[in-house]
């Protein structure tokens, strides 16, 4: 049976779920949200979350190139806005046309969720709304962390 996980774009002033949808990734910086990272499987379901009450976007871990998740060897994700986000995994995303109202996420970066509620809406973008093509993480990395911020493609 598939894990589900919530994760964070960015707090603050920062949004960086135009990345995560874009290269089709979920990428996470410092050590215990790396470590959680590295708990992720292939077929388990992410939750992308804007604040603790909306759903952003739902998506399926996959195996690319044959990794699913890595850590530190991209360096482009390793000055993101200043940011080192060097943990990551592949997600194929599925996008509602506006953010879904969810109960039961919290402030943390990762953390699996266990309630049923949360789980069902991510269930229901995965199976309503179409798959979105990632860009080739390879082909559309930025150069350095102000291009990533003001790339268009």
């Amino acid at each position: 049976m598939a894990n589900y996980w919530q994760i964070a774009a960015g707090s603050q002033g920062r949004d960086y779920s135009e990345y995560f949808i874009r290269l089709g990734m979920a990428f996470v910086g410092g050590k215990e949200n790396a470590d959680l990272m590295s708990e992720v499987k292939i077929g388990d379901r992410v939750l992308l979350k804007s604040g603790l009450s909306k759903l952003v976007a739902a998506g399926e871990v996959v195996n690319r190139d044959g990794e699913h998740r890595e850590e530190g060897d991209k360096e482009w994700l390793r000055d993101v806005d200043g940011w080192d986000l060097r943990a990551y995994c592949y997600v194929d995303w599925h996008i509602p046309a506006k953010p879904v109202g969810v109960e039961g996420l919290n402030r943390n970066t990762i953390q699996r969720v266990h309630k049923q509620q949360p789980q069902l809406k991510a269930a229901k973008v995965i199976l309503d709304f179409p798959l979105r093509k990632a860009l080739n993480p390879y082909q559309a990395k930025p150069s350095r962390s102000t291009t990533m911020k003001s790339s268009s493609t």
